[in-house]
């Protein structure tokens, strides 16, 4: 008896026990019901996220001379059976739907995208408050309408929408002819709305030669005058402390842009060309040989540059190169080795290695033509691994690499042809010769080291260098510095005199390093590559 009342009563507690959880419990449970019908609702009707479905109701705002192009646009959607449209040439202050900008309008969202267009160029911007159809003229935005017809209508009627996003955009880069690059933008604005702007106008030497590399890119030839509109974007070339180029010294340069404005500066007048080619080589990707861009498409913005070409001034120079010249195979000769330049003149040595002992040919080179103007006969040069002029004799000094450089050859430099040879007590790889110290400097054959000796090639110093994987190839020397080229990692070691190491210079070039030479304001190095590859080089260091 006692047994079923403890049972009877334990019942009882049990039953108060669910009573009072089910107190607590049924607000939870109704909540959380609540918010389960709240989230099938919501995932319910969200939309695609390809989608941006805002009524079918679509406003399409268009210039009045490309009206008819906007309204073919409107007549396909509505083709469609899900877009009902309205073509206005004024803008509205307000619509339901989506917003169509058709040409050059004055919203903001037009605005910046023709900035970007050329003349043959046309765009379609899928954004998420505007949809941009433009081209460079009306009627390029006429056939931007057709591709948008032709292309996107089909989305329209499967996602009742147009999609958004930029997966979606498209550019069109037209033109004529065989250029490489057909989009040049300077701070998002098509280069073509440019003008350039020098002193001299048309007879100022920069401003003709970067027209005429624009043009060569883009098939755009900009205007050149001496003062320019008042209005428009431009690019100036300044010097001589004038505008941007005030602070600037000698060998100084700056390359800034601003706004509407580019501006090539230079601290001397006469250097105007060189903050030019600078442009060229290290933002323009230039390539000489081809005459265009190696670059698809460049957008330049915010340009802040200032540098020195003053070797005193160097610390850690970088080098900006330019292809300026091929050398093709020819005959067998398809190896190129070593280079130098009596001041008006390249002289280049190719290989012929189908023979052994290998033959060359000595290629003379036009500096200001930059075309090759003579050729040698063959010459009995082995392995010529290194050429140098000696002012004082007129004779080029060809180093016979092989059997163990000890052998060097004369050759004239006006007919090409052998004229002597010479035995040193030294293995030779390299030779330059410095007129000023009527001195050489010998590349050592199978170590980095390097000699210094006299004009009769007697020795005078032996100096110890830096030691390295690569490959030593030629050495020059300029303005008290003596440079030796190193292939593999393509990087020039800079000394004294004293044979003291004052820096590398990376040329970042996959090519094979071969030669160095100087020639006013610019190098030229050179690269095997099937035949020998010439770049046009500066050498500079950036200022703070």
């Amino acid at each position: 008896m006692r047994e079923h009342e403890e049972l009877t009563k334990k019942k009882d507690e049990n039953h108060k026990k669910r009573k009072r959880l089910l107190v607590v419990l049924l607000p939870v449970l109704a909540l959380l019901l609540l918010l389960a019908v709240l989230l099938a609702v919501y995932f319910g009707t969200r939309p695609d996220p390809k989608k941006a479905v805002q009524g079918d109701d679509w406003t399409i705002y268009a210039q009045e001379e490309v009206r008819d192009a906007a309204e073919t646009l409107g007549a396909s959607m509505e083709e469609t059976g899900v877009a009902k449209t309205a073509v206005t040439t004024e803008l509205p202050e307000s619509w339901s739907g989506r917003l169509i900008l058709v040409g050059e309008t004055e919203a903001e969202p037009s605005v910046e995208a023709v900035l970007t267009l050329g003349e043959e160029d046309f765009l379609v911007d899928f954004g998420k408050e505007y949809i941009v159809i433009a081209g460079g003229t009306p009627a390029k935005t006429a056939e931007a309408v057709t591709y948008v017809c032709e292309n996107y209508m089909s989305y329209l009627s499967e996602y009742e929408d147009l999609p958004f996003g930029e997966e979606y955009n498209y550019l069109s880069l037209g033109g004529e002819g065989g250029h490489m690059i057909r989009q040049l933008l300077l701070n998002g604005v098509s280069v073509d709305r440019y003008q350039i702007t020098a002193a001299g106008g048309e007879n100022n030497e920069a401003a003709v030669f970067l027209q005429t590399v624009i043009e060569n890119m883009t098939g755009v030839q900009l205007p050149v005058s001496e003062s320019g509109t008042e209005d428009g974007y431009r690019i100036e070339i300044v010097s001589g402390g004038e505008g941007a180029s005030k602070g600037l010294k000698e060998q100084q340069f700056g390359i800034y842009q601003e706004e509407g404005t580019l501006s090539l500066c230079a601290g001397d007048p006469d250097q105007e060309l060189l903050a030019v080619k600078m442009l060229c080589a290290k933002y323009f990707e230039y390539d000489y040989i081809n005459e265009t861009s190696n670059a698809g498409s460049i957008d330049l913005e915010n340009l802040d540059f200032t540098f020195t070409c003053s070797w005193e001034e160097f610390t850690a120079p970088k080098a900006a190169q330019a292809r300026v010249l091929f050398i093709p195979p020819a005959n067998g000769y398809s190896v190129m080795q070593g280079g130098c330049t009596d001041g008006t003149y390249a002289y280049y040595i190719l290989n012929n290695q189908s023979f052994s002992p290998f033959v060359d040919a000595i290629y003379k080179v036009d500096l200001e033509t930059l075309e090759v103007v003579k050729v040698s006969e063959d010459l009995a040069l082995q392995h010529a691994n290194s050429l140098t002029y000696n002012s004082r004799t007129k004779q080029l000094v060809v180093v016979n690499y092989d059997p163990d450089g000890t052998t060097l050859t004369y050759v004239d430099p006006e007919t090409l042809a052998i004229t002597g040879t010479t035995t040193v007590d030294f293995n030779a790889l390299s030779l330059a010769y410095n007129e000023e110290r009527d001195a050489y400097v010998a590349g050592t054959r199978g170590t980095f080291d390097f000699f210094l000796l006299d004009g009769n090639l007697k020795i005078t110093d032996y100096c110890e260098a830096v030691q390295t994987k690569s490959v030593k190839q030629e050495v020059e020397v300029y303005q008290d510095k003596i440079l030796f080229g190193m292939s593999g990692d393509n990087i020039l070691y800079v000394y004294d005199w004293e044979g003291n190491f004052l820096y590398a210079i990376d040329l970042e070039l996959y090519e094979e390093f071969e030669n160095l030479i100087f020639h006013g304001d610019y190098a030229y190095t050179g690269y095997f590559s099937g035949g020998g590859i010439i770049y046009e080089t500066i050498f500079y260091q950036e200022l703070d």
